[in-house]
Parts: C-alpha cells; structure tokens; sequence
C-alpha cells in the first residue's frame, strides 16, 4: 500500500480561535473546514497540534492520503 503526506497552507494567529465555536473569522472558519475534512474523508488520515512559542499561539495540521 502507497500513501503521500503533504503540508500546505499559509500561517495566520488566530489566537487559539480555532477550537473556540465563537470563532468566526474567514481564517478561522477555513482552517475549521480543513480539519473537520480530514476527520470525515476515508482516504485521510491526519492530526492537528496546537503549538505556543514566544509569538503566540499557533499550531499546524498534517493529513497521510491512503491509497
């Protein structure tokens, strides 16, 4: 079985928003639909940290595609 993993995506703070339902900005509200994606498709598997350094809040998501 072959699989491929890729990360893409641009980083904006928002602040710990996406976890917090009131969150309803456009970044906030995609980086949600990125997630719940990758929860609910068949061939994706993946995780999302939430990471806090010396700017912020932050965090990343990686996704592996079945094939």
């Amino acid at each position: 079985m072959s699989s491929r993993s890729a990360s893409c995506g641009r980083q904006r703070r928002t602040a710990g928003q996406v976890a917090d339902a009131r969150g309803t900005s456009p970044d906030v509200v995609g980086s949600r639909a990125v997630v719940e994606l990758v929860g609910s498709h068949a061939r994706l598997t993946g995780a999302a940290l939430q990471t806090v350094g010396g700017k912020g809040d932050g965090g990343f998501a990686r996704a592996r595609v079945s094939a």
